[in-house]
């Protein structure tokens, strides 16, 4: 049962891919040029626990990530 919801290597390879577009996406927002200082995935993924929807209707997973800015925000 855990195999058939381990993420298949293309699935982490589009997860990778939307957190860094995400990321980088973010860092190129004018209003944030001044105070955003870290952006890192965060999430189950982090840990190795990132497993696929129970509900197969839904296509894809969750990207979470965090976003530190500096206290001037």
């Amino acid at each position: 049962m855990a195999e058939h919801r381990t993420p298949t290597t293309t699935q982490l390879d589009a997860l990778t891919a939307s957190y860094e577009s995400t990321a980088e996406f973010l860092s190129a927002r004018e209003e944030f040029a001044e105070t955003l200082t870290q952006i890192h995935p965060h999430g189950s993924r982090q840990p190795g626990a990132l497993t696929k929807p129970i509900d197969d209707s839904r296509n894809g997973f969750d990207v979470d990530l965090i976003a530190r800015f500096s206290e001037a925000a």
